[in-house]
């Protein structure tokens, strides 16, 4: 939120990095009233109220894809040499489970925050709570990858990931051409079912008729594809909210004549130049187009996926 009760005179201007490396400042010659200030801060409200969703989000979003780019760069070693050391093959195995821990907790983190964040904002009775309570049941009863990899962050925690090994198959399309590699991650069933952890019923009952052995990354791509509807579901709740302050810092904009990429600020206090302005506060631009950049991403790929 922006300060506005210090009793110092704010006045609308904005900063602009041009591409030679300077920077250009302007600032409006009147001061922002009362009123104006604590309408910008009424409409921006949104944007600190979402920011925390959306990291949350992309931290799971970053996991998902190391965790990717962890399988597809031992894709490209073996294509390029032909042949992975048993060393090798280790390390990636290791690394493969890092990133699938490393996600795991994090859509736990993402879930467990935007549970309290919505309370704690819109109350435990609100439109918000019942919304995000009723996709996070559906989530869990329509997907098998939200039960057992919701579960699967629990018992890696008090045991270990079964991934006993990174499934490595190479064919050649002639005797001529270099071989082709396909790489797979499988968990291994009887590990998941032989230890102490207490698995939901219907959970281990789905865990046991699985095959002997069965792959892990398209269940992870799925439930990646469950956050991401979670996070749409938040941010859709709030867009008329989002529309009205992209509308307002459009209007900000053309007051300012503020070229494209400008970041709007608040010059505080009452300097005759924005140079020697004691304190800049910086409203929001930037992470208002985050919010809307993850929020379009969002409806295109649950379009996409139906």
């Amino acid at each position: 939120m922006l300060n506005q009760n210090d009793g110092r005179v704010r006045r609308l201007g904005y900063m602009h990095a041009r591409s030679d490396g300077k920077v250009d400042f302007k600032t409006m010659s009147e001061p922002c009233s009362t009123k104006v200030l604590t309408e910008l801060n009424e409409i921006i409200t949104v944007v600190f109220e979402l920011q925390p969703v959306i990291f949350a989000f992309q931290i799971v979003e970053r996991n998902h894809a190391a965790l990717h780019s962890t399988l597809q760069d031992q894709q490209v070693e073996l294509e390029t040499y032909q042949y992975a050391s048993f060393e090798k093959l280790h390390d990636a195995l290791v690394d493969t489970a890092r990133q699938v821990t490393n996600f795991l907790a994090s859509v736990s983190s993402f879930l467990d925050q935007t549970d309290a964040l919505i309370k704690r904002i819109w109350g435990e009775k609100s439109l918000e709570a019942a919304a995000w309570k009723r996709k996070t049941h559906d989530l869990y009863d329509l997907r098998f990858s939200y039960r057992f990899l919701y579960q699967l962050r629990h018992f890696a925690q008090h045991t270990a990931l079964p991934l006993t090994d990174i499934a490595v198959k190479g064919k050649r399309s002639s005797a001529e051409k270099p071989m082709a590699f396909d790489i797979t991650v499988p968990i291994t069933r009887d590990a998941l079912l032989n230890e102490t952890f207490k698995w939901k019923p219907e959970v281990r009952s789905e865990i046991e008729g699985q095959p002997d052995s069965f792959l892990l990354l398209p269940l992870i791509d799925e439930h990646m594809d469950s956050v991401g509807r979670l996070c749409l579901e938040v941010i859709d709740l709030q867009s008329p909210r989002l529309l009205e302050c992209v509308r307002y810092m459009e209007a900000v904009n053309r007051t300012l004549q503020a070229p494209q990429g400008a970041l709007p600020v608040l010059v505080v206090g009452n300097p005759p130049s924005l140079d020697q302005a004691t304190k800049l506060e910086f409203i929001p631009m930037a992470e208002l187009n985050r919010v809307i950049r993850v929020y379009n991403e969002r409806k295109t790929s649950s379009a996409e996926l139906g």
